[in-house]
């Protein structure tokens, strides 16, 4: 009988040190997750930031497109006003023309005129 109590003392025995085992494992384990939680916080916390940061950079490229389609608008207009000012310029140097020829023809008039 006393080996018996013996054998399963021993048993027992075993048992409390593959638990200790079990539990030392298990410790470990728990701090290699409080790790990886640690490693994962911070990674969010990077994602987070470059959120931030994508949207500040959507909202700059938004103010790039504004800007430059105001630019665009301006460009055409200047463009615009040009053609405007060269056909103004085109239309004056007919009639610079146009007078020049008038006073060339009084001036040959004239000339015929005095050499009669």
């Amino acid at each position: 009988m006393k080996q018996m109590f013996n054998l399963v003392l021993n048993k027992l025995d075993k048992i409390d040190t593959r638990l200790d085992q079990i539990e030392q494992r298990l410790d470990k384990v728990e701090q290699r997750l409080d790790k990886v939680e640690q490693r994962l916080d911070k990674v969010e916390q990077r994602l987070d930031s470059l959120e931030h940061r994508m949207e500040k950079l959507e909202d700059r490229v938004d103010l790039i497109e504004t800007t430059q389609k105001e630019m665009f608008g301006v460009v055409k207009a200047i463009e615009h006003s040009n053609y405007v000012r060269k056909a103004e310029i085109d239309s004056m140097n007919y009639k610079i023309a146009n007078v020049e020829g008038t006073f060339n023809e009084i001036s040959d008039i004239i000339e015929n005129r005095k050499a009669i």
